[in-house]
């Protein structure tokens, strides 16, 4: 009998095979935590990026036709370029990507798209805060808005009925660095 000898090289193999199968869990998780965060960063770099593109046409003071032509010779679609000068002009005095606040869930571009065509900048912060604290998807976003949720914590707080947000399209007026307007 050598059934000692084979238990014990079933054991070890075992054992190497649970060994394996631990550092193989391990290494999908390091893997995976990685590539979730490269997505991440380059969600928040390509909403720096569109900050600063638009800060960089608005020193500039183009008119449309300009702004058309530097998409052309740049191979960017015009709206990219006009969301990138509402980007700058809806927060002048910094890149909210930018912001380490909170690095544990980064607004994307996407959000930021979102949250500029709110008028009221109390609004949008109130959202932009809430997006990040409660790590909303650009979607819960959208919805949030949609729902008016601001305003119904506002009324509520004043003991008020809500009332319900009425969509209003926006329109490039046709002045220099697209200034946008109720239509």
């Amino acid at each position: 009998g050598n059934d000692k000898g084979d238990n014990t090289l079933m054991n070890k193999q075992s054992v190497i095979v649970k060994k394996e199968s631990k550092l193989i869990a391990d290494l999908q998780g390091i893997l995976q935590k990685g590539r979730t965060h490269a997505e991440e960063a380059l969600k928040s770099i390509t909403a720096q990026t569109y900050w600063f593109v638009g800060q960089r046409i608005c020193k500039e003071d183009l008119d449309v036709t300009n702004i058309a032509a530097i998409g052309d010779q740049l191979g960017i679609e015009r709206t990219i370029l006009s969301r990138a000068i509402k980007f700058y002009q809806t927060w002048p005095d910094a890149c909210p990507a930018c912001s380490k606040e909170h690095t544990e869930h980064i607004l994307t571009w996407s959000h930021f798209k979102e949250l500029m065509v709110l008028p009221n900048k109390k609004e949008r912060e109130f959202y932009r805060k809430q997006a990040v604290d409660k790590k909303w998807t650009k979607n819960v976003l959208a919805e949030k808005i949609r729902n008016d949720i601001y305003n119904v914590a506002q009324e509520s707080q004043q003991n008020a009925p809500a009332k319900k947000r009425k969509a209003v399209a926006l329109k490039p007026l046709s002045s220099s660095c697209f200034t946008y307007a109720a239509g």
